[in-house]
């Protein structure tokens, strides 16, 4: 059911104050509950009508607006949906699935148009190009495709990013494709013939989201590192930055006229940024799990929003509220509004000026300014004229007394500074003890909530109390390397597990266990791509990851990076001592490359062995 809200809450968004909408006062319209699914993503049809939101579910959904109706549930996929789009004539769907495959849709009847493989891995991101007969996609693998859907082919392969590629975008006129991802930073590519166009850098973190402007002008991004961008694209240059705060931008949307970019992340909040020369900003609040993806109605009416709290909120945009607030108040309302309040501000100042001290004489000024900006009295002036020359003479009383106490104060250090500093050393050791046990009560409990999630099927609010754990000083390696393992795969972020500061002896275990069950590049991320290898202290270290990289049909781009000298002396025993001979001598020609005259009397041994070995064998 639609939300009545009412003229005097309008009132404040007319004012465009930096606004924090509650989940009870807010410009929330509706919520739709009937999907039991983490969101991934959403996505307005053409004609604002319809809805499409992808998740957890494997399958996309489609929305009536205006009635809130399930229309159609398109299965296909089998496993989560991480992108959905509308093409531009509103007659195609796009969906990519971590099942690596990308799928094309009838909008109209839901029915399956074809089926897009080639990514080696999860596929994260796709879009429509304006024609509608082409299709951006990326994913795990790295690498970005170019499809032409009438021959169900990838007319170009890029190798975009070292790593996972988590969005995609294709600007109005269809020149241009953005990607970006793990890397941290945002290439543009000439959609025609693949030729890289330019380099977008500045994120700290991982960039989750990118989208262009209407016009294809400017790129909004949105990153890991608590930011929103905004790009020129023909430099290209960051002109703008907005921080919503320390928790990761997940999503970021542009309005139709490209004046506001809208972005959702980890803190639960929906942020509305003026993109260019315009410091107006909102705040959406309502959802209780971190927002995935945000998208604006072709009209810029309305906001979508979707969640891992397993709802997706349709809000009014701020000026469309203003636009309602305009027509509910009549020109006699709004006078009325002016006199009130006139009144009310005059009448402060006054209320304020019966105690004259500094402060209130300050909010007295405060009060009759504000007054004046509704209505033009000359009492009001006057009492203004009055309250600045008291105001000038308590800042002269104020200053005085000031210097006053200053130097009371110095004479009072001396005197009280080992007093201060004992009660700086008690409050610290207080604080100190306290974060300890909060970390103290989170390791002790954190098996047993990882197991209830784990029957819930929902890892969202125990990682979130994980992150505050972390928060506080807690190392991910005094936690149960198993659970901290099921934790990220829960959360669907088991790919940043390697970015994170715990011991080589849980990524190693992490490798093992994915190289043993298959899974050999998610293997290769937990060793780092070999740079774990210098962490190595034991020799069953080493033999593990002779075991893995055998699995893993031997990569050489995990030996092909410069290593201690010992790592490498190290490495081809385990090598030798597993009879892997070519491995051994090929350690050997690398420490002999990086380390010239470098090999000793026991490499030399070993070279020597492996060589007739290898050739005995």
């Amino acid at each position: 059911m639609k939300r009545i809200i009412p003229a005097s809450f309008f009132l404040g968004s007319l004012l465009w104050l930096p606004l924090k909408l509650s989940a009870q006062e807010s410009l929330l319209t509706k919520t739709v509950k009937n999907y039991s699914k983490i969101v991934y993503s959403i996505a307005f049809s053409t004609d604002g009508k319809y809805l499409a939101a992808g998740g957890s579910g494997n399958v996309i959904n489609i929305w009536r607006l205006a009635d809130e109706a399930l229309l159609k549930t398109l299965s296909g996929h089998t496993g989560f949906v991480n992108s959905v789009a509308f093409s531009r004539d509103g007659k195609k769907i796009v969906s990519a699935g971590e099942d690596g495959t990308v799928r094309i849709w009838n909008a109209n009847t839901g029915s399956p148009m074809g089926v897009l493989r080639g990514h080696k891995d999860f596929v994260s991101s796709a879009a429509f190009f304006p024609d509608g007969a082409r299709v951006a996609s990326a994913g795990a693998d790295g690498m970005l495709r170019l499809w032409r859907l009438d021959s169900k082919k990838a007319y170009k392969t890029i190798p975009a990013h070292a790593g996972y590629i988590y969005s995609v975008a294709v600007s109005s006129n269809g020149e241009y494709v953005a990607s970006a991802g793990v890397d941290k930073v945002i290439r543009i590519w000439d959609a025609e013939s693949g030729e890289r166009k330019a380099v977008l850098e500045g994120h700290s973190e991982p960039v989750n989201s990118v989208v262009f402007s209407p016009k294809g002008h400017y790129l909004a991004s949105g990153s890991d590192d608590g930011s929103a961008k905004i790009w020129r694209v023909k430099d290209p240059l960051c002109i703008k930055t907005f921080s919503g705060g320390r928790q990761p931008v997940l999503a970021v949307a542009y309005s139709p006229d490209g004046s506001h970019v809208f972005s959702g992340g980890a803190n639960k909040i929906i942020n509305s940024w003026g993109s260019i020369g315009d410091p107006r900003t909102v705040e959406y609040r309502g959802h209780g799990g971190l927002v995935r993806s945000v998208a604006i109605s072709p009209d810029g009416k309305y906001l979508a929003s979707g969640s891992f709290d397993k709802t997706i909120k349709i809000w009014l945009t701020p000026w469309e509220a203003e636009a309602r607030s305009s027509e509910m108040q009549s020109e006699e309302a709004k006078e009325i509004e002016k006199d009130a309040r006139y009144a009310m501000h005059y009448q402060a100042g006054l209320v304020a000026l019966e105690n004259s001290t500094l402060e209130n004489v300050e909010r007295a000024c405060h009060e009759f300014s504000r007054a004046l900006s509704f209505r033009e009295k000359e009492e009001c002036r006057l009492e203004l004229s009055k309250a600045t020359k008291l105001l000038d003479q308590k800042r002269n009383e104020e200053l005085s007394a000031r210097r006053f106490r200053e130097q009371l104060l110095r004479d009072r250090v001396v005197m009280g500074a080992k007093g201060l500093a004992a009660g700086l050393v008690f409050l610290t050791g207080f604080k100190t003890l306290r974060r300890l046990r909060r970390r103290s009560v989170f390791k002790k409990n954190f098996s047993g909530e990882v197991k209830v999630a784990a029957v819930l099927g929902d890892y969202a609010q125990l990682f979130e109390r994980y992150m505050e754990f972390r928060a506080m000083g807690g190392s991910p390696g005094s936690l149960p390397h198993e659970d901290l393992l099921r934790l990220y795969h829960g959360v669907g972020l088991i790919d940043k597990l390697p970015r994170e500061d715990v011991p080589y002896t849980f990524l190693l275990a992490y490798a093992l266990k994915f190289s043993n069950s298959g899974n050999h590049r998610t293997a290769l991320q937990m060793l780092r791509s070999g740079e774990l290898l210098d962490e190595f202290k034991r020799p069953e270290d080493y033999a593990a990851f002779v075991e893995i990289y055998g699995k893993a049909e031997r990569p050489e781009t995990l030996l092909m990076r410069k290593f201690r000298a010992s790592t490498y002396s190290s490495l081809a025993e385990a090598f030798f001592r597993a009879k892997d001979y070519g491995g051994c001598k090929k350690v050997c020609e690398f420490k002999k490359q990086f380390y010239p005259g470098g090999l000793s009397r026991r490499d030399k041994e070993l070279e020597k062995l492996s060589h007739g070995e290898g050739a005995a064998t």
